[in-house]
């Protein structure tokens, strides 16, 4: 009986845990930098930044990246143009999308979206962790980790100088 109490002690706190940290996790709803930084156990090979137009169509921009464990990948969203040169329009939602070498593709979207903003937007900091088939989704860190190296991407301005 006192083990069936502990483990719904322990269940309730760790949902109050959750889901307080989606609701205060820092991260902002305009942005205008993304990192995404890998922290798991493959490589990732290629990121996408996707937004949606104004006739509500997702456009794309592919990168490259092969971003080891440890390396980060960051993108200025303004510097960023559609196949058609077109830029991302203020306000449109964007988000990025993460090819894991060997493994799944991992759409870093969240319930709570992010839109573009030039000039008043922040920086949107990610994270994926894990094993190549396993535990690897994107999550939202907040705020930058100490002692990313910046590896991929358009920009090195979503790190500070340590």
């Amino acid at each position: 009986m006192h083990k069936l109490v502990g483990v719904w002690i322990y269940a309730a706190l760790w949902l109050l845990g959750t889901s307080g940290a989606a609701i205060a996790d820092g991260t902002p709803s305009k942005v205008r930098m993304i990192s995404l930084q890998n922290d798991g156990a493959y490589v990732i090979s290629d990121v996408w930044v996707k937004w949606k137009d104004e006739d509500n169509k997702t456009q794309s921009r592919k990168f490259t990246a092969d971003i080891t464990s440890g390396y980060a990948f960051c993108a200025d969203l303004a510097q960023i143009k559609s196949s058609k040169n077109d830029p991302i329009p203020e306000g449109a939602e964007v988000w990025i999308e993460a090819q894991i070498a060997l493994g799944p593709k991992q759409s870093c979207k969240k319930d709570k979206s992010h839109t573009y903003s030039k000039t008043k937007g922040g920086d949107w900091y990610l994270r994926m962790k894990g094993e190549t088939l396993t535990n690897n989704r994107c999550r939202n860190t907040g705020s930058i980790n100490v002692g990313p190296d910046y590896h991929s991407g358009n920009d090195d301005d979503c790190f500070p100088d340590f």
